[in-house]
């Protein structure tokens, strides 16, 4: 319901706490949107702020603005977040930024208006794998399903019925750049982009999203399309949008920037199939590069100017390192600190849920006097017990409390759910589904208190597989486990300490250069060369959370025989037509295929 508050300056004494689109609006000025919640973020049982910063806004006159778009004020800017690419701090101009993003509606406009046939708007040299390509052969590369100029998704040189108002995807960044010449526009900066997309309150480069701070136990998928699901309408979430009033700049569909970043140039936002926190990230992809899962917007200048606005080449990280483990005495020693007390489990089913696939049971178990965790076990519908396990341990968007964990489970593994193997998987503490304590604060990875911390998240971890062997129904001489990117943390020490896997499965993981200073107990680079059972790694090219040379080849490295690297192309996200057939071959040769 729409209201009329008042006339600005304008001091709201009370109201119910709840989540607002505030519009303001002036005579001779465009209208500006933004969110607002009175609802405190919580963390740790307190509150991050108290009251919603005041809202002062700079409304564009009416004669500088264009349909469509959305004013973005200037100024100094530098990236947030301790991946930022770039130190360098930037003056901004004033500019527009596309309040949504590019709509297949919108680029059926520029096909039809012989957008692939005029070489006037294409800026850029054609360049694939080393090879310099003309305006004719570089067209070829630039086809519909059917042979048409268009999108690789299109159909006939349309996009799909019902889907006009999603946003287009499936377009390299040169069919962008030529988007944008089109309409007397420019691609981004990461500058500019993030300047239009991030929240100014900042907490760290993972919790701060367009409409603010994630609060502990806030779904963030409730205001930002990472839903594992595919694209939706540019206009829909609108509380989700940025500080300036753009839909989408988080999730939906990855958006190409300006900035060149090898192998090519820069994304930014994440796309609709990765987590939360791939929003903090730049990934860079080659310019020929196209995805269902990646799209874009445009943007405006104010002024004339010739600074680049940030549009600097960004650097590369071509860094391998080579890390050295302890002996195997050494190690000895390391694990006896993870040596526990294999007690009563009282272990009890305390919901059920049952669908035409599989069943889901919520499962609580103690894991040490006084101490108690909770689990989820999906069982599939239809075929023959005792059934394999997938042990899984999610990323970190459920890791941080960001997402439900049946909710990830449900995004990523249904195929393996309905392919007829169990998957298991604990809710640890700081899980959406089982919040930190008040008191708990994450201790320095540097210290002995890490150490206690880590020993209790395995320790865990290993109750619950002290769990699956009191049920009949499973088969727990086959277990896999399967940890995307953050789950790879703990599953690194987990599965070398562990003689009950018979499969593992790391995806989007690594070791980063940051991680070598972890404590001796929980570092890593000890551990790996310790897993005995067959391991494959997963790793998209382009991984903008965990780089392929500079994070995931070391780890490859220290991992003894029998191991496989399978790489794809993509970001840190494997697209489930990538993930499903490479995870259940490797199943299938490791632990034997599913009984029917």
């Amino acid at each position: 319901t729409r209201v009329r508050v008042g006339t600005t300056p304008l001091v709201i004494k009370e109201i119910a706490r709840a989540d607002y689109l505030v519009t303001v609006e002036k005579p001779g000025s465009v209208s500006a949107m933004r969110t607002v919640s009175t609802v405190p973020p919580m963390f740790r049982g307190s509150a991050l702020q108290d009251l919603p910063d005041p809202l002062n806004l700079h409304l564009l006159p009416t004669s500088k603005s264009v349909d469509g778009m959305v004013y973005v004020e200037g100024g100094e800017y530098r990236l947030e977040g301790w991946s930022r690419p770039s130190d360098r701090a930037v003056r901004l101009h004033d500019f527009l930024i596309d309040r949504y993003e590019v709509s297949n509606r919108d680029f059926e406009e520029f096909v039809r208006g012989g957008g692939y046939r005029r070489r006037e708007l294409w800026k850029h040299p054609f360049v694939v794998r080393g090879k310099t390509l003309s305006f004719e052969e570089a067209m070829t590369q630039f086809r519909d399903t059917t042979g048409l100029p268009g999108p690789r998704s299109w159909v006939g040189g349309a996009p799909v019925a019902g889907r006009e108002n999603h946003p287009v995807a499936d377009v390299s960044w040169y069919e962008a750049a030529a988007f944008a010449e089109f309409k007397g526009k420019k691609l981004p900066t990461i500058y500019q982009w993030e300047k239009a997309a991030r929240h100014p309150l900042s907490r760290a480069v993972t919790t701060t999203m367009p409409w603010g701070l994630i609060a502990e136990g806030m779904d963030a998928t409730d205001r930002a399309n990472f839903l594992g699901k595919g694209t939706l309408p540019v206009d829909s979430m609108p509380f989700g949008i940025s500080p300036y009033g753009a839909y989408h700049m988080a999730g939906n569909v990855a958006e190409w920037c300006r900035n060149e970043k090898e192998p090519g140039f820069a994304t930014r936002g994440g796309g609709w199939n990765d987590p939360v926190y791939i929003f903090g990230r730049t990934a860079g992809y080659p310019a020929i590069y196209a995805s269902p899962t990646l799209g874009f917007r445009c943007m405006k200048d104010l002024s004339i100017t010739a600074d680049d606005q940030g549009a600097f080449a960004l650097p590369a990280t071509d860094t391998s390192p080579v890390y050295q483990p302890v002996d195997d005495a050494a190690f000895a020693e390391i694990r006896k600190r993870y040596e526990y007390a294999h007690g009563p489990l009282n272990a009890r089913v305390i919901e059920v849920v049952n669908t035409a696939a599989w069943r889901r049971e919520k499962i609580e178990f103690t894991v040490a006097p006084g101490r108690k965790a909770l689990a989820y076990l999906y069982l599939p519908s239809g075929y023959q017990r005792p059934l394999q396990i997938i042990h899984f341990s999610p990323a970190g968007d459920v890791v941080n409390g960001w997402r439900p964990l049946p909710a990830s489970i449900e995004m990523t593994l249904p195929a393996f759910i309905r392919g007829g193997r169990a998957v298991f998987s604990v809710a640890m503490e700081g899980f959406f589904d089982r919040p930190a304590p008040p008191d708990f604060i994450d201790p320095d990875t540097r210290s002995p208190q890490f150490v206690d911390y880590v020993v209790t998240q395995v320790t865990e971890l290993r109750r619950g597989l002290d769990y699956l062997e009191t049920r009949k129904d499973l088969d727990t001489s086959r277990i896999a486990f399967i940890g995307p990117s953050a789950g790879s943390w703990a599953g690194v020490i987990l599965t070398a300490l562990e003689s009950r896997y018979r499969s593992v499965v790391f995806i989007g993981t690594g070791i980063a250069p940051e991680d070598v200073t972890d404590v001796l107990p929980t570092n890593r680079i000890h551990f790996a060369p310790r897993i005995a059972a067959p391991k494959l790694m997963m790793q998209g090219l382009y991984d903008e959370d965990s780089p392929l040379k500079s994070h995931a080849e070391p780890l490859y490295r220290l991992l003894r025989e029998p191991k496989r690297l399978f790489t794809y192309e993509g970001g840190h996200a494997p697209s489930t037509d990538v993930l499903v057939p490479t995870v259940t071959n490797w199943l299938d040769e490791t632990m034997g295929p599913v009984q029917h």
